[in-house]
């Protein structure tokens, strides 16, 4: 350690007696060390670096002479950080400027979202809050944010801004809707929610007022809140029941059976431009709106190491591809199925989890390049529908 510090010089002493120089050197209390003997006139030895400029003074009294082979330790990295002070000044600035810069966040986003509340909206209500682009996040407080950032948000119930680096990732909850509470002893009828014919009828409160095989419609009373009294009159109650019915179900959809297809016109062009904190500096002469149709494609370069630092700096290449449009005829029977898929999911959105198809059967027909669509479909569901008497 101490030759590291202080520097060693491997020095090769040559003369008809090189054991006489390091006799004096010793005498001159320099310190030799390894001394190794190549051939009768010459050895090899190491001393500091420091001594070497007093060895080569002793050797012309002792008829030798001293070459110094190589220098190993501080004066070597103080020769070199010398020599390259400017390269760590720049890494010295570098280094400062990421320090800085991890303090400011440079990159924001939302990670998790199950609301409906598009991403934009959320990022641009912290943003008007002071939590965005270039923004000091030590300064951010969680109750704070919430608290200002939520009465503008009233789809939510929760948000959350984690900072990792220069990177802010927000994350947020829907509210959950408060459930629809009704008073049991409120009047209300079982209504229709659709029309069909009654296959199944169940009450548990209220007068029925139909049986099975009865045909009804949408809105018509099925059963009374108005039911009679042990003791003669009528009392109200809270009707409730089951009823399942045969429904029809007429839906339809339609679809060209021609497509346009994209074909490449001319060469690629190429556009570069630099992102600076909300800044954009374009390398390019035209506006950015091309007269043609044209394929973009951009990529973003960002400077930083993900989830450690980031800067606000950014390298954005564009690729503009020419292209026309012609029309290709597609397949009758692909577009068919693509439209039976449709409607299919269409009527099972309809029906819900207690619905059932009993039978479908499809009709198209063809007109003005379009294929129209229709099922018709005979369905099993339940119809019962609680209201409320005012």
């Amino acid at each position: 350690m101490e030759r590291l510090l202080r520097g060693a010089a491997e020095i090769r002493i040559t003369g008809a007696a090189p054991w006489k120089l390091i006799n004096t050197c010793c005498r001159e209390r320099i310190t030799v060390e390894g001394v190794e003997s190549d051939d009768l006139i010459t050895c090899r030895a190491l001393i500091f670096a420091a001594d070497a400029e007093r060895v080569k003074s002793l050797a012309p009294r002792c008829g030798c002479d001293v070459e110094v082979l190589s220098v190993r330790g501080r004066p070597i990295w103080k020769k070199n950080l010398h020599r390259r002070r400017w390269a760590a000044l720049c890494a010295a600035a570098v280094a400062a400027a990421i320090l800085v810069s991890s303090l400011f966040v440079w990159d924001i986003r939302v990670t998790e979202n199950d609301s409906d509340i598009p991403d934009t909206v959320i990022l641009r209500t912290l943003a008007e809050q002071g939590v965005g682009v270039g923004s000091f996040w030590p300064s951010f407080r969680g109750e704070r944010i919430r608290s200002r950032a939520l009465p503008e948000l009233p789809g939510l119930s929760w948000l959350a801004v984690n900072v990792r680096g220069s990177t802010a990732s927000v994350e947020v909850r829907a509210a959950v809707e408060k459930p629809e509470i009704t008073d049991p002893r409120q009047a209300a009828d079982v209504t229709a929610s659709r029309s069909g014919v009654i296959t199944e009828i169940c009450v548990f409160e209220g007068e029925a007022l139909v049986a099975r095989g009865d045909a009804v419609t949408a809105g018509q009373t099925l059963v009374s809140c108005e039911r009679a009294a042990r003791r003669g009159g009528t009392r109200t109650v809270h009707a409730c029941a089951e009823i399942t019915a045969h429904t029809w179900y007429e839906l339809t959809a339609s679809a060209p059976l021609t497509a346009c297809v994209r074909e490449g016109a001319g060469a690629a062009r190429y556009r570069f431009a630099l992102l600076i904190g909300n800044a954009r500096i374009n390398f390019y002469a035209d506006s950015g709106i091309s007269g043609t149709e044209c394929d973009k494609i951009t990529k973003i370069w960002e400077l930083g190491i993900k989830n450690v630092f980031s800067l606000p700096v950014a390298a954005v290449f564009e690729t503009l591809q020419p292209y026309t449009l012609s029309e290709t005829a597609l397949s009758r029977e692909a577009v068919r199925a693509s439209l039976e898929e449709e409607l299919r999911a269409a009527l099972k959105e309809r029906l819900g989890e207690t619905g059932t198809v009993l039978s479908e059967y499809f009709t198209a027909s063809e007109k003005n390049g379009m294929l129209t669509l229709t099922l018709r479909s005979e369905c099993e569901e339940r119809i019962d529908k609680e209201t409320l008497r005012p």
